[in-house]
């Protein structure tokens, strides 16, 4: 019930673009690269201008980068240019030029990552692969009433085995063109016309009047860590030496760990110390995008510190 909805909503309100007039995955690899980072107002031209340059995989695979790369031009991000140049030399010499049919092929292409290769595996050879790009999350968050971050690998894995529910085999690519058009110009981001919508009746979001709150969708930030370590010049072993007010102190960076050795080796490059570094208790802190490991250390001196020193690796 739920596809043919939506196949009857799609067939009515489909944009007409090149790319959906055509089962060529050339063709299709091409739309869909140029439109990861374009909206397809401005990624028309490009697309047009693109294919007219370099109409078969196989003329891509023979042009020179720099060809590419001027033809590319004003798209930005120009490893997807060198990625699918790359891509296409791999058509012509595993595949005798013939662009493959079956999904892992595809998937192994480079530049190619799971969105693209079903895009490619169900557009062009009607494949039962879904496509869940940020259109799909959307409109599945908000119909099926779902609060999990869409911005974790584990709601995509989610929302993809839902579509794989409703996806009709024998409709798979049009199925997925569906579900991105009806997040791109029905449920959109902010302020969707509910009333309009086929799936208003039965939809979470539309009855629980909340197409504001989702989906849900918080950045996740990966935490790097640094490693800071501080060397500390001792005078007799006892008090910290201090330079106009401030602590003679050298700073080192270090991606793992500053080992006692490493420490020695160290202070033999600096002239006032004795080169016997002792280790003192660590603190780790966190911060917003970054986790740290402040290690600090001391080392005796036999004369006053006279060139603060800075070194980081």
């Amino acid at each position: 019930m739920f596809s043919k909805i939506l196949l009857d909503w799609f067939d009515e309100h489909r944009r007409d673009l090149p790319w959906r007039n055509t089962d060529d995955p050339y063709k299709i690899w091409v739309s869909e690269v140029i439109l990861q980072q374009t909206r397809v107002v401005q990624g028309l031209s490009y697309y047009h201008n693109f294919i007219a340059n370099f109409p078969t995989v196989s003329a891509l695979a023979e042009a020179d980068e720099s060809q590419v790369l001027k033809v590319w031009q004003g798209l930005g991000y120009y490893s997807r240019a060198r990625n699918m140049h790359a891509a296409a030399q791999s058509v012509v010499r595993d595949h005798g030029g013939t662009f493959p049919s079956d999904y892992d092929s595809i998937r192994r292409l480079k530049g190619v990552g799971d969105y693209t290769a079903a895009a490619i595996a169900s557009f062009a050879f009607n494949l039962p692969y879904p496509t869940v790009d940020g259109n799909v999350l959307r409109f599945t968050a908000r119909y099926k009433g779902l609060f999990d971050n869409i911005a974790t690998a584990a709601t995509r894995k989610k929302v993809t085995a839902i579509c794989q529910e409703w996806m009709p085999a024998e409709h798979a690519g049009t199925f997925n063109q569906a579900m991105m058009e009806m997040g791109a110009i029905q449920c959109v981001p902010t302020n969707p016309d509910c009333e309009q919508c086929p799936f208003a009746p039965t939809c979470y979001a539309a009855l629980h009047h909340c197409t504001d709150t989702l989906p849900v969708k918080e950045k996740t930030t990966k935490v790097k860590d640094r490693y800071f370590h501080y060397l500390i010049y001792l005078k007799d072993n006892q008090e910290p030496i201090t330079t106009s007010g401030r602590g003679c102190t050298n700073f080192l960076l270090w991606k793992p760990k500053a080992t006692v050795s490493t420490l020695t080796n160290f202070c033999r490059k600096t002239e006032s110390v004795l080169w016997q570094p002792r280790k003192l208790h660590s603190k780790r802190i966190t911060f917003c995008h970054t986790s740290g490991s402040i290690s600090p250390s001391t080392s005796s001196v036999r004369k006053n510190c006279r060139n603060q020193q800075k070194t980081s690796k």
